[in-house]
């Protein structure tokens, strides 16, 4: 019996032409599973070492930063990490708060990352449908064909009492863990709002 193979093409463009149908020849699965080990070795390198004498909390840490990789995402030119898969495979900002509190330790660019990209979405106005108030952090934003037709107030939405608080707690440790305040003065205005 041959075994059944399924490759599936998902785009998303309010211009119909970006995302029809595409020819392609088989993903070469070898080539795919190295190309995934490499960039989750690099991954990993890339962040503060630690080792112990137990096997199992090695393993146990080795594979938490796997994890946590999965879930690194990309919005326009910031980086920062979903809450999880599939539904929260979004920006949330009390998850990326907690997870770049966490991660301190390991590389404080998590942080910084995180403040930028959620000050650039920080509350402006009142607005009741989106629960934005002046200075607020977002809870979550959305993108996709509900968001864009403002089907639901996701663009970002600030429905929150946490994320705000987490900013200002974050910029604080991060002030402490790296010993510098250029990010607390550069986001200065952000953290008086």
């Amino acid at each position: 019996m041959k075994p059944l193979r399924a490759s599936f093409f998902v785009g998303e463009s309010p211009d119909r032409n970006e995302v029809g149908p595409k020819t392609h020849r088989s993903p070469d699965l070898k080539h795919l599973e190295s190309s995934v080990e490499r960039a989750a070795r690099q991954w990993i390198g890339h962040y503060t070492k630690v080792q112990t004498d137990s096997l199992l909390l090695n393993n146990i840490l080795e594979r938490s930063f796997r994890d946590l990789g999965i879930l690194r995402s990309r919005f326009g030119e910031r980086s920062f990490f979903a809450a999880g898969i599939p539904w929260f495979a979004t920006l949330f900002g009390r998850d990326s708060l907690i997870t770049a509190l966490q991660t301190l330790a390991y590389d404080p660019a998590i942080a910084e990352e995180t403040l930028l990209l959620l000050a650039q979405y920080q509350g402006e106005k009142i607005n009741e449908w989106r629960d934005e108030e002046p200075g607020k952090i977002l809870h979550e934003f959305r993108f996709g064909e509900m968001a864009r037709t403002g089907e639901i107030p996701h663009t970002p939405y600030y429905g929150t009492v946490d994320a705000t608080p987490l900013f200002l707690i974050l910029i604080a440790r991060h002030a402490e863990w790296t010993g510098e305040m250029r990010l607390f003065h550069d986001l200065r205005v952000n953290i008086e709002a």
